[in-house]
């Protein structure tokens, strides 16, 4: 049996939507950053930050200031309808 592609696009444009709605941002940061420990659990304490994300597809380099960037969003659809939720720190 095999599972049809999925659409992620949808859902995740849809909850954006939700959490904008219900002004609910600082409870879905707190999610957000609940779920990123969980992830970074699964991580050696030692991984290196630019090799897990560019393991995940995420284009990491650091940009002149220094500071780790993603060329890849990971929530660019999203972030295109609500930029203060998904981009705002």
């Amino acid at each position: 049996m095999r599972v049809p592609p999925r659409d992620h696009r949808t859902p995740a444009l849809l909850l954006a939507d939700v959490v904008a709605a219900l002004e609910t941002d600082r409870r879905a940061e707190d999610a957000a950053r609940r779920a990123v420990g969980t992830i970074g659990e699964a991580e050696p304490r030692d991984a290196d930050l630019a090799a897990v994300l560019a393991a995940r597809g995420y284009q990491p380099y650091t940009d002149e200031r220094g500071a780790l960037r993603l060329r890849n969003r990971p929530f660019h659809l999203p972030a295109e309808r609500q930029p203060t939720l998904v981009c705002a720190r």
